[in-house]
């Protein structure tokens, strides 16, 4: 029989564990693409990924600003600390957090991925 000690243990096991599965399965979760037209405020803080072309960019040493576009609309990405420079007409895509910078919906990359 299982004494109070050994039950704990195991509960304790089992919780990690657990965890530990639910950490694997959040990363392997993956955002659908959102049209740019669907982003609003209500979706304030709320991390999305946006595909589209770069209409105007301006690249900075620890930021990039980038005017995306895609069928339904446009926004301004702000990328900091960006890997590379990005190019006119170049197709990215974008997952990263609404935010709101002097009432203009913008988005802060977290991830960008080229095509």
């Amino acid at each position: 029989m299982l004494d109070e000690s050994k039950i704990i243990k195991l509960s304790l096991v089992c919780s990690i564990l657990g965890l530990f599965l639910l950490l694997i399965i959040s990363e392997s979760i993956s955002l659908r693409n959102s049209d740019i037209s669907s982003i609003n405020s209500s979706k304030l803080e709320n991390k999305i990924k946006v595909k589209g072309v770069i209409k105007r960019v301006t690249n900075k040493d620890t930021v990039s600003i980038i005017n995306l576009e895609d069928l339904t609309g446009n926004i301004t990405v702000v990328a900091f600390q960006p890997k590379y420079k990005f190019l006119k007409q170049e197709t990215i895509e974008v997952e990263g957090i609404v935010k709101d910078n002097y009432d203009q919906i913008q988005l802060e990359a977290l991830k960008i991925k080229r095509f």
